[in-house]
């Protein structure tokens, strides 16, 4: 039985790099090689490995007598007789998969070999499964390391127990029984396997057993916006704007794919798509978030929403990405093209028609977050933005303050007047939040950090907002 895995490798067989062999003049089927007829063969192909690990080996073929081959990978023989089953005749209609052998792989190019003094069989492919060992070297140090210092502990043996009983289980059994024996009575599976490799990883101070929880990705630069406190693209950044070369870069779809699958099988389980550009402006950006959601991922996007059409917002909805972040900056159309240059009244009119159409289109997914940046130009707007996020039907509406450029961008900066008026235009807000009926509710996100930020007790005049002084 073929091991159930997020990541696989597969290698046609046509793709070969050297060798002889018959790949089309033939009736056996599409995407099959036959000899070339020579009876002693020898074939290469080329393939790249981007996780170290175990790994199934698997053959497709079809043959109706034994005919094994020698297989190798780089240079090594993994198994010497491969490839040796009778499947019953020789086209696509008896092609059966076969697992071979298991490896271990190393990230990085290899080459596999398949050589023999005889023909050789009908062959579709070869597929090299990463197996589900990821608690294998836990087991192991648990066993160890840890449990021995564990169980020389006198107040374990005088007070037996369900602690006892579970380090029993663990030297006895190992983690993976243990755990399937344990979760039920607390936490789902996913959590507690993620929350003890985490802690066997600060234990150690020099192993991860798994990944990071959630990764960033920016797969693009480019961007449509000029927003005015923009690190990137606003136009007071003069010659420290990005360029446009740098601008165009973006992340290719195959890479943004295997990079997906790399983080799933190291225990990563929600992605942000973000960066210094617009994630609705890489051109693959639907398959991508297809992707995403294929791997089961729990999925962000922060995007400005400009160049989102109707027919855009039918597919999130349907591919039921998890998160969007809107950056909007405004409550109304004046400080939506004050913060926002390059854009024009009818711009924040399809915004807002855009927005409202997600909220009454979806039936959970997504969960729409309003996101406003605070500087100069907009901090007497907070009712408005509030409004907006209301209106629209959103979820929740967060604040956050200008992040700025010295000798650009920080003439932007809130004098201590404007801090004094936004922080009591805020409290006002909060209140009003409190006071809103069930049908408006609205969640604001992460505003005591923000009350925090303009209460007086940082030094936000200079932009320093998350040290007191």
């Amino acid at each position: 039985m073929l091991p159930f895995t997020k990541y696989v490798i597969h290698i046609p067989s046509i793709k070969f790099s050297d060798g002889c062999a018959n790949i089309s003049e033939h009736e056996f089927g599409e995407g099959i090689i036959v000899d070339g007829g020579k009876r002693a063969s020898h074939l290469k192909w080329k393939f790249h490995c981007n996780i170290a690990g175990i790994y199934c080996f698997a053959s497709q073929y079809a043959s109706l007598d034994r005919r094994p081959c020698a297989v190798l990978i780089d240079g090594k023989i993994i198994k010497e007789q491969g490839m040796s089953e009778i499947t019953g005749g020789w086209s696509y209609l008896y092609l059966k998969k076969f697992v071979e052998c298991e490896i271990f792989l190393e990230r990085g190019n290899h080459i596999l070999e398949i050589h023999t003094n005889s023909f050789i069989p009908h062959i579709r492919g070869f597929w090299i499964y990463l197996k589900n060992n990821k608690f294998a070297l836990l087991n192991d140090f648990i066993n160890e390391k840890i449990l021995k210092k564990i169980i020389i502990n006198p107040y374990i043996h005088t007070n037996p127990g369900i602690v006892r009983k579970f380090i029993h289980n663990l030297v006895s059994f190992g983690v993976g029984n243990t755990l399937n024996k344990t979760f039920k009575y607390f936490k789902p599976a996913s959590y507690f396997k993620r929350e003890l490799a985490d802690l066997i990883g600060i234990y150690t101070k020099k192993f991860a057993f798994k990944g990071p929880h959630m990764v960033q990705i920016d797969i693009t630069n480019s961007c449509n916006n000029d927003c005015i406190g923009c690190w990137c693209n606003s136009p007071l950044l003069e010659n420290q704007k990005m360029t446009p070369e740098l601008k165009s870069k973006f992340i290719p779809y195959d890479k943004c794919c295997e990079l997906l699958e790399e983080l799933y099988t190291i225990g990563c389980r929600e992605i942000y798509f973000s960066g210094g550009g617009e994630p609705f402006a890489h051109p693959d950006i639907l398959r991508i978030l297809e992707k995403s959601k294929e791997l089961d991922f729990i999925t962000y996007v922060n995007t400005n929403f400009t160049l989102i059409t109707k027919e855009i917002i039918d597919e999130i909805v349907k591919m039921k990405v998890d998160h969007l972040t809107i950056s909007v900056w405004a409550g109304d159309s004046d400080t939506y093209l004050a913060t926002h240059p390059n854009k024009s009244q009818t711009d924040f009119k399809k915004l807002r028609e855009n927005i409202t159409y997600l909220n009454s289109s979806k039936k959970i997914h997504p969960y729409t977050k309003i996101y406003n940046v605070i500087s100069s130009v907009n901090y007497t707007n907070l009712s408005s933005m509030l409004d907006f996020a209301i209106e629209t039907c959103s979820d929740s509406i967060e604040f956050t303050m200008l992040d700025p450029i010295p000798g650009k961008t920080d003439k932007l900066l809130l004098s201590s007047i404007e801090l004094e008026k936004l922080y009591n235009d805020a409290l006002t807000l909060k209140d009003r939040v409190n006071s809103l009926s069930i049908k408006n509710q609205i969640v604001l996100f992460g505003y005591d950090t923000f009350l925090k930020r303009i209460s007086g007790k940082t030094d936000a005049q200079a932009g320093v907002y998350d040290k007191e002084r």
